[in-house]
């Protein structure tokens, strides 16, 4: 669906919200529930808010945003820690974190592990996975 998508009343779904230092911020009203559609200005989503600041923390604020919940790694959160405006309540939910066998979650140590970029990739295992993930 991406930028293209609209709800019932044609409103855009997914609509990008511009501060520079918010990367892919969404507000996500206008997606279907089972009984109705997310309200606009309620529920957004972004990458990251490691340099959110000066007159982007203003914006942001605006936006009346009163909780971040941070779903990445602990390799993530120590490589670009997040900047919040003062009352935003920070909760995270590392959703890689007890899953040992993920991918993603192990993929930032294997560079530094020979023995385990191996055992992940090996055998032609990276190969295969990158062939189901073209598109063509």
């Amino acid at each position: 669906m991406g930028d293209t998508a609209a709800d019932m009343t044609g409103a855009r779904v997914g609509r990008q919200i511009m501060i520079a230092t918010v990367p892919n911020l969404r507000d996500l009203g206008g997606w279907p529930t089972d009984d109705g559609h997310v309200r606009y200005g309620m529920l957004f989503r972004s990458a990251e808010f490691s340099d959110l600041q000066g007159d982007d923390a203003a914006a942001f604020a605006r936006l009346g945003i009163r909780a971040v919940y941070d779903m990445g790694t602990q390799a993530e959160r120590a490589k670009h820690p997040n900047q919040l405006p003062a009352g935003t309540e920070y909760v995270v939910l590392d959703i890689l974190k007890d899953s040992s066998q993920g991918g993603a979650a192990q993929l930032l140590t294997v560079p530094g592990d020979p023995k385990a970029a191996e055992a992940m990739l090996g055998g032609g295992k990276a190969a295969r996975c990158s062939r189901r993930a073209t598109v063509s």
